[in-house]
């Protein structure tokens, strides 16, 4: 049978197997194949050998049991033929037959992975193909069982990362940046760790840069540290950054180095593989591998910065770089050295690790390019949701603040700021190109600094830091400095002092948030800029006829009809002054034609207001009318007096223009005063602010209901493409008081047009955020019915602004009592109903319901807790990541990350919850898991802080987390934490403790509590920031001494030949003495004479195996691999008996 099915094969096209008898019994067909492959060439052709193992691929799914030896011996001797295309085929069944650890165990028992790594080293133009078929079979092994990878595919994929003019040379580093990860016990033994940091600084991996980083802090996180040399292996990456003083010491320019003289720098603070002379090695066939030319030394400098910025992106590259001396130390020491370069990359990194990005980097900061004009603030047409300040849920814990303040600790340690103040005064004006520049920049920076020193830090530790002692001295020197560097710093001084009074006022614009509408919005402006003075308002309310006249004489109303000629700023105090003050004088003023006259200004037939271009110059007149409007509706008789005046019905006549289908059918349609070219140019949209503000007052409401003017805008907002008009009306309109404005938005809410009421809704969020008052009795239910419209972008909408209007304990209270289904509206619906377990009537109403409560407590308990848990990292990840600045929006940028809702927090908030809390037993679990008392994994233990936190941010949890029943080795919780974030090996432990403690500040009997343990906060209760005490900040950056467990060699070779055996141990010896880069070409030199002589030694397969085994114990460079391989290529390995010689295990591997 056998020989008829092979002679059936020799007929047949590969493709035309019969596959669907091999697919019936997969596990016989693998022991037919193996069979068959393990005949010779004459009796197996090539052909039919490459088909053979293709089938082996496409039956791998579906085997269950086969005899993995065989499998395994039969594929060995594929990978020693001569034809590349078999070997490139067994590879790939290889790949598909690898499932887990035994079929590896296998593998390496018999030997496989030596010519595995024979066919990833040797190179040729052909054989490509093969070498990325390996990387295939090494990534598949990486990620099915990274544990028992041997040490000699590491050491190819090593030798392979070093060598720069490979094609595969950045593939083969990320590969290893994986295993490093993965099996950093191997990665350090083979030198893998030390190719990433190499790989980190080549400016040919700046793509690849972010994750080789990464992967460098996960494996500093964690008990893996023990595997990196901190100061020594961390060094390499800030030894470019040190090496800039020896290249820029000597004041003449130095002629040009010789190629590898930048590398023999004796003030190296770590030695750095791809900076050393590269031996050449000549191979019998008499080429040559050189060495790759170096990069620039300025590359390598900023690759060298940006790998530290990233590496400060998180805890563990703070905590790890503060923990040794030169650490740090490094990037701020770089001000001092005498290189402008160096200066301005150092500088833009800070800006970058602190995340200032908001300010001009060049402009002067004792200009006034940061701050904006007061006319740009008077407009208020393009007030919308950003525009304005969230509702913060009392105290909100920023995430990013608490990271802030450790890194001012740290570098304030470090002595950034005595470093700024140096390079502040270090050039003057007439100083090289960009020196100014850096000036500016260094001040700007220390401003920020200082700024958020005060913000974030404890008013010890920030009085320290604002006093600047080194810049006073350097200012108030006259006997030791130089003048001009005096001078530099007394500019400086007045710059930062400029600089924090510029800041303080763009910061200040809390005085206009709580508007509700434009009129409101515009009315706080004014008394912002204008400072209006009461004692002056007392006296206007006490003129008498004569000076009231002389008054309407001097804005020359009443003498000529030619506004032009009017004094407006005369006509503004008269009107806001006495005539809002003393109703007499008004109705005195209504006999003659001063009021007639100014309304009628704004009438719109007379086209004087309406055709005035839109400009902030403009914007006074807008003032006026609003604050006639205003005075008139105070008293009866202005009110009367403003219904019979002509104003009115004008502009209810342009507005019916509007809504005429045939006025907006004509030619001339654009010359409507309302027109949407008009809206955007004119300030004829200003008549909807101008009947906006009659909504504020009782006697104003009564005139919109009297002329029908709320039926006419309901109609305007409704028109299909006017989004401009939809805009203007709701945002004019007040709803704090009236009625009939609240059923206009209710009309827009439940309009048939999509956009309207997704923008009604949006209008609804932007009062949130206003402050409207009484949301809670009318702005609630509308929000409800809200999040049942069809339009999924409006009910998100509503969704928003109601998690946000219930922010205020008011309007939650008329959530829960509305009892809505929120589970359903996804992952922001769930965080309302957590949040609804804060109040007591919240949790009645749940534990009323049945089971509900303990349910949700178990699978928090289950797997929720791991979730919050990573769904926080992943949105600190991603703020973190420095390609998330160019995908973040402006409101992600401003609100920072800020810590959702917690099941075990909300609870905690009442006395009942914490009963529930209680019953459960979980906080005891929570403390013991923490606290490493028992064997949870790392993310478990964080899980457990988290849920901690939330418990102890209240009063109320705080309080039932400090019971003695809750006390760890006589610890009580804030002691656990404060010991864990100085002390626990898992720096991600450490970074989590520090949200904590910070979240539970913000309680005055925790911060008082934390103040006597050496802690101390903000004065702000707000902060939710924590940090120890000045004295004791050291403690917080102290790393535990692990001893270092990698290595370049696991043990020395043990020889299987006899002692005798001279020649075999010479070749092997000298074998061994490639690895060492001084002895390579001596050792070179003499295995090419031993050839020359012993040509039968250098064909023996066990000869050859002894060398490939000692590949895998010393580090080889890739041409000295190559050497290896090219001596021994003569060796026979189809003829000899494989099964005769020893391979290592895979405890010896």
């Amino acid at each position: 049978m056998e020989s008829s099915s092979v002679s059936d094969l020799r007929r047949k096209k590969p493709s035309a197997l019969n596959r669907q008898q091999w697919m019936s019994k997969p596990e016989s067909s693998v022991s037919s194949i193996v069979q068959q492959l393990s005949k010779g060439d004459e009796d197996v052709p090539p052909k039919i050998r490459l088909n053979l193992l293709n089938e082996l691929v496409q039956i791998s799914d579906q085997i269950e049991s086969y005899d993995t030896d065989a499998l395994l011996c039969c594929l060995r001797a594929t990978l020693l033929g001569s034809l590349r295309t078999l070997r490139v085929a067994a590879l790939r069944v290889i790949r598909y037959y690898l499932k887990n650890s035994e079929f590896t165990v296998h593998l390496i028992s018999l030997g496989v992975n030596l010519f595995i790594s024979r066919s990833l080293d040797k190179i040729d133009k052909q054989t490509e193909v093969e070498r990325l078929q390996v990387l295939k079979l090494v990534r598949k092994w990486v990620v099915t069982c990274c544990e028992t990878i041997p040490n000699n595919i590491v050491h190819s994929l090593v030798s392979l990362g070093e060598a720069a003019e490979d094609p595969l040379q950045r593939i083969s580093v990320e590969v290893v940046c994986e295993i490093t990860m993965r099996n950093p016990k191997v990665s350090a033994n083979c030198g893998g760790i030390k190719l990433l940091l190499n790989a980190i600084l080549d400016p040919n991996n700046v793509g690849i840069q972010e994750s080789l980083v990464q992967g460098l802090a996960y494996l500093l996180n964690g008990s893996n540290r023990k595997f990196v040399r901190i100061p020594l292996d961390l060094g390499i990456l800030l030894a470019p950054i040190t090496e800039c003083q020896i290249k820029e010491t000597p004041p003449a320019p130095p002629p040009a180095p010789a190629a590898g003289a930048a590398n023999n720098a004796p003030n190296n603070l770590a030695g750095n593989a791809q900076n050393k002379p590269q031996l050449t090695i000549t191979n019998p066939t008499g080429q040559t591998s050189t060495a790759p030319k170096k990069e620039k030394k300025e590359d390598k400098v900023s690759m060298s910065i940006r790998a530290i910025s990233i590496l400060l992106r998180g805890w563990t590259g703070v905590f790890v770089l503060s923990s040794f001396p030169f650490g740090l130390a490094s990037l701020v020491n770089a001000f001092y050295l005498p290189s402008h370069d160096l200066h301005v990359q150092v500088l833009d990194a800070l800006f970058d690790i602190f995340r200032i990005s908001d300010v001009d980097k060049n402009s002067d900061p004792s200009g006034t390019k940061l701050g904006s004009s007061a006319e740009e603030d008077h407009s208020f047409r393009s007030i919308g949701l950003l525009e304005l300040p969230k509702k913060a849920r009392g105290k909100q814990q920023n995430l990013l603040n608490n990271y802030l303040s450790v890194l001012l600790v740290a570098f304030i340690h470090c002595g950034l700021i005595e470093g700024l103040v140096t390079l502040g005064t270090k050039y003057s004006k007439n100083s090289e190109a960009g020196g100014q520049s850096t000036v500016t920049k260094a001040t700007l920076l220390l401003g920020e600094l200082l700024y958020l020193t005060n913000v974030l830090l404890p008013p010890n530790q920030c009085a320290k830091v604002q006093t600047l002692p080194k810049l006073v001295e350097f200012a108030a020197s006259f006997t030791v400095l130089d003048p001009r560097q005096r001078s530099r710093a007394s500019t400086m001084l007045s710059n930062l002092h400029s600089y924090h009074h510029q800041k303080h006022s763009n910061n200040n614009t809390a005085e206009t948030s709580g508007a509700t509408n434009d009129w409101k919005r515009l009315k706080l402006g004014d008394r912002r800029h204008e400072r209006k003075i009461d004692s002056l308002k007392k006296l206007d309310a006490q003129l008498d006829q004569d000076q009231l006249r002389t008054k309407i004489l001097e804005s020359q109303v009443t003498t000529t009809k030619d506004h032009t000629k009017w004094k407006w700023d005369n006509i503004s105090d008269l009107i806001d002054g006495p005539l809002l003050s003393n109703p007499t004088l008004l109705t005195q003023v209504m006999k003659t034609k001063f009021i007639k006259r100014v309304l009628s200004y704004f009438r719109p037939l007379t086209q004087a207001f309406a055709a005035l271009p839109w400009t902030p110059e403009n914007d006074k007149y807008r003032r006026i009318a609003v604050q006639l409007l205003q005075v008139l509706v105070s008293t009866e008789q202005g009110a009367d007096y403003l219904k019979h005046s002509k104003l009115i019905p004008e502009i209810i006549d342009i507005i019916k223009l509007e809504l005429d289908p045939v006025a907006n059918a004509h030619p001339a349609h654009k010359e409507r005063p309302l027109s949407s070219e008009k809206m955007w140019k004119k300030m004829s949209a200003e008549y909807f602010t101008i009947l906006g503000s009659l909504s504020t007052t009782p006697r104003g409401m009564e005139i919109l209901i009297d002329f029908g003017i709320l039926d006419y805008l309901t109609a305007l907002v409704a028109l299909p493409s006017r989004d401009d008009l939809f805009a203007t009306i709701v945002t004019s309109l007040d709803y704090t008081t009236s009625d009939h404005t609240r059923m206009f938005l209710s009309k827009a809410l439940s309009s048939s047009s999509k956009g309207t009421r997704f923008r009604a809704t949006r209008h609804l969020h932007v009062l949130v955020r206003s402050g409207v008052q009484n949301f809670d009795q009318w702005g609630i239910t509308f929000l409800l019915d809200q999040l049942n419209d069809g339009d999924i972008k409006a009910s998100k909408m509503a969704l928003n602004a109601l998690t946000e209007a219930c922010n205020q304990v008011e309007c939650m209270d008329a959530l829960i009592a509305a009892k809505p289904q929120l589970l359903k509206h996804g992952p922001a619906g769930k965080h309302l109903w957590l949040r609804s377990l804060s109040r007591p009537n919240g949790l009645a109403n749940l534990l009323a319901e049945g089971n509900q409560i303990h349910t949700e407590m178990n699978l928090w308990k289950k797997e929720l807790n791991d979730s919050y848990v990573l769904s926080i990292e992943h949105e600190l990840n991603q703020v973190f990541s420095p390609s998330s600045s160019l995908t973040a929006t402006k409101e992600q940028e401003l609100d920072g990350v800020t810590p959702p809702p917690h099941f075990y927090g909300e609870l905690a908030k009442t006395e009942k919850g914490c009963q529930v809390l209680e019953e459960s037993r979980h906080v005891n679990e929570f403390i013991q898991c923490a606290s490493e008392l028992t064997t949870q994994t790392q993310l478990q233990r964080r899980a457990a802080l988290w849920a901690l936190g939330h418990i102890g941010s209240s009063q109320t949890g705080l309080s039932f987390l400090l019971q003695s029943r809750y006390h760890i080795q006589n610890m009580d919780v804030l002691q656990v934490l404060t010991n864990l974030a100085t002390n626990d090996p898992c720096l991600s432990i450490r970074g989590t403790c520090m949200y904590i403690l910070g979240m539970m500040s913000g309680v005055e009997d925790a911060r008082r509590r934390l103040d006597w343990l050496g802690w101390e906060s903000p004065t702000n209760l707000s902060s939710l920031i924590c940090v120890p005490k000045d004295h004791k900040s050291e403690l917080l950056f102290r790393l535990h001494d692990d001893k270092y467990c990698g290595s370049y060699a696991v043990s020395g070779h043990i020889s299987y030949f006899d002692k005798e055996d001279e020649t075999n141990n010479e070749i092997l010896t000298n074998v061994t003495h490639l690895s060492n880069s001084i002895s390579a070409d001596s050792a070179s030199r003499t295995l090419k004479r031993l050839k020359a002589q012993h040509t039968l030694a250098f064909s023996s397969p066990r000869v050859a195996l002894e060398a490939y085994k000692l590949m895998g114990v010393y580090k080889y460079k890739l041409a000295a691999r190559r050497f290896i391989y090219e001596l021994f290529d003569g060796v026979a390995w189809a003829s000899a008996d494989l099964s005769l010689l020893t391979f290592p295990t895979f405890e010896e591997n």
